[in-house]
């Protein structure tokens, strides 16, 4: 796992690794959304390369950070950056939920996961420390992954 972390994250450590102790803990999406996608640019470019890495089928690395957060394999011609900002803003809807704060007006990455998911990272959080929520494909929280670099 120790490779994984060096090599498949460029630099990047996994500093933790959540998991919801709830199995079926829905964030909530519904509620007022007023998030929108932030720009396609170098931060979405390595958000995207990250998750493709995570959810690789060629690299078995990073079986156990997939098994701690609940997700699988997927292509990788099916993991692609939401460029839509009425998905974006489900996508900041659950984050807000995760948070307990009303909806807010953040700029958000969105990258679907096939039909298994989407990761979600608040532009916020997209610098010396990346937090990557994990949700399934109804906006399910599955977990989240920080990363340091």
């Amino acid at each position: 796992m120790q490779a994984f972390l060096r090599s498949a994250y460029r630099g990047f450590a996994v500093l933790s690794i959540f998991v919801h102790p709830v199995s079926a803990q829905s964030a909530s999406p519904l509620r007022a959304q007023s998030a929108t996608c932030a720009p396609n640019d170098s931060v979405a470019t390595h958000f995207l390369e990250i998750v493709q890495e995570l959810v690789s089928e060629d690299d078995t690395t990073t079986d156990p950070v997939r098994a701690r957060l609940g997700i699988s394999t997927v292509p990788d011609s099916a993991v692609v950056l939401v460029l839509v900002d009425s998905l974006c803003a489900l996508g900041g809807a659950a984050l807000d939920s995760l948070d307990a704060i009303s909806p807010s007006s953040r700029q958000v990455h969105v990258v679907r996961m096939g039909t298994m998911g989407y990761a979600v990272l608040d532009r916020r959080d997209a610098y010396v420390v990346r937090v990557i929520h994990i949700f399934g494909n109804t906006w399910i929280y599955k977990g989240t992954l920080t990363l340091e670099g």
